[in-house]
């Protein structure tokens, strides 16, 4: 897989923290539907028209974990601080390897000081509790059992109808701590595309959905799942960017401050790698 020769300093570190630029949608066929909302009410009306098409059972929605579902409340941590102080980021994380960076900064995004990016999501789930959902993370495997219990502190309950009990991705290479793994309703990529994850998922069902909405902060995120929305003519895809997270108030730090938290972030981690 080419994420073994893909950095965080390349791709993977700013797409998470701060998103990639947003990219021109081609469509590929006219069952490939590109939204931009910046709200969760958006979402759930795309919903609601899709189910004057589709049974509940006949649809799957999926969200992304960080920046979609929850944002870090620590300014230091939060992308628009990390925007700003770019090139002092990418500085610190040199002192990392790949795989170090990758543990590190999965991690940190797993820490209790986080907060729902919009608080009516539990209603909004419990509201169409016949539809089949699922978290799309490109998090790494051990991050699972946080990722879980951050949504259950919050209130939020991610169910589908599928039936399938925990199991990993075996199909894909290990990489740093194992492969991408799926639990109660939550999928954790381990770095792999979120499109070729999503795929072998999507194969492994009965009966597969006949839509697909799936949102995403990450316009870069998304180019894989329009890949795999191409290669299912059977499959109606809505792909939603989502940036409800810009409208949240977080304050600006000094490059001071910006460097003494991550330089205590990285002397934290190395304790705990040793």
């Amino acid at each position: 897989m080419m994420k073994h020769y893909k950095s965080w300093f390349a791709v993977g570190i700013l797409a998470l923290f701060i998103g990639c630029a947003s990219s021109d949608f081609e469509s590929y066929r006219p069952s490939i539907v590109y939204e931009y909302v910046d709200n969760i009410a958006h979402v759930e009306q795309l919903l609601a028209n899709s189910l004057k098409q589709y049974e509940s059972h006949e649809i799957l929605v999926v969200f992304d974990f960080n920046y979609t579902l929850m944002y870090p409340l620590e300014p230091c941590l939060h992308t628009n601080n990390i925007h700003l102080y770019k090139k002092l980021f990418k500085e610190m994380l040199k002192k990392l390897s790949h795989v170090e960076a990758d543990k590190f900064l999965t991690g940190l995004m797993t820490t209790r000081n986080q907060a729902l990016v919009n608080q009516n999501l539990p209603l909004f789930l419990k509201q169409h509790k016949d539809v089949n959902f699922l978290v799309c993370s490109s998090s790494l495997k051990n991050n699972i059992d946080a990722y879980l219990n951050l949504l259950a502190t919050n209130g939020v309950s991610i169910k589908n109808h599928y039936g399938l009990p925990e199991f990993e991705f075996n199909e894909f290479k290990s990489y740093a701590v194992g492969r991408p793994i799926y639990k109660n309703g939550v999928i954790l990529t381990n770095r792999e595309e979120k499109g070729a994850v999503l795929n072998s998922f999507l194969n492994k069902l009965f009966k597969k959905p006949k839509l697909v909405i799936f949102v995403d902060n990450s316009p870069k995120k998304l180019d894989s799942i329009k890949e795999l929305a191409s290669t299912l003519p059977d499959t109606k895809f809505v792909i939603v960017e989502y940036s409800e997270y810009k409208t949240k108030n977080i304050p600006q730090v000094s490059a001071e401050a910006f460097r003494k938290y991550w330089e205590h972030q990285l002397q934290l981690f190395k304790q705990r790698e040793r």
